[in-house]
């Protein structure tokens, strides 16, 4: 039997002003990372991939108003602080009304209490990625990776959000498809979350 985690959904969003942002603008998605009260209120705003600066201020200026629902253990209906990572539309799309895309919840920040029983998932089998037929050179940095860890330990639904170049991110993500965890644990039982992990290109000397 799984513990599972009733995430946070939004139920005040604000679309970004871009009215004094200089033309053009860039169009794309803005990262951030949001810490969350256990009330669902917006207590910090990280940017993990932005656009352009101006166009940044204007979209972290809207999140900061954004309420979501307080993000909840199913076992015991508790709400608890979390971080979860989002992406706002620029330009925001008219017609829709949800200006965000969903990225993952995060709820392994330690900035951030979890239940006093909470275990998250520990890596247990990692493979590097294939570079083989990858474009050389090689560029350096990190693909950083949201991905959901089941119940069972298996690595699911992979989501970039920062690569480094599409032949080696693609390279990365069936690399972490491979990972196998130690499940997380929360009541005493297992528990499916989401995450972010962070692939080094190119990949560490020896590292196994």
């Amino acid at each position: 039997m799984s513990a599972q985690v009733f995430a946070s959904h939004p139920l005040k969003q604000v679309r970004p002003d871009l009215s004094g942002v200089a033309r053009p603008y860039p169009t794309g998605h803005v990262v951030f990372d949001v810490g969350l009260s256990d009330t669902g209120e917006v207590r910090s705003v990280c940017l993990v991939r932005g656009l352009r600066a101006d166009v940044n201020a204007a979209a972290e200026a809207a999140v900061r108003q954004w309420r979501f629902e307080p993000a909840r253990w199913r076992s015991t209906g508790a709400a608890f602080p979390i971080v979860i990572t989002v992406g706002v539309t620029i330009p925001p799309e008219p017609l829709d009304p949800q200006p965000c895309r969903w990225y993952a919840d995060l709820i392994s920040q330690p900035a951030f209490s979890l239940p006093t029983d909470a275990k998250l998932p520990r890596l247990v089998k990692r493979f590097e990625p294939d570079l083989s037929r990858a474009s050389r050179p090689l560029p350096r940095g990190l693909v950083i990776l949201s991905i959901a860890i089941d119940e069972f330990g298996n690595v699911k639904s992979p989501c970039l959000l920062r690569g480094v170049r599409d032949d080696v991110d693609q390279a990365a993500i069936a690399a972490v498809r491979l990972w196998r965890y130690e499940p997380g644990q929360a009541d005493g039982q297992t528990l499916a979350v989401v995450m972010t992990v962070t692939v080094q290109i190119p990949p560490e000397a020896g590292r196994q």
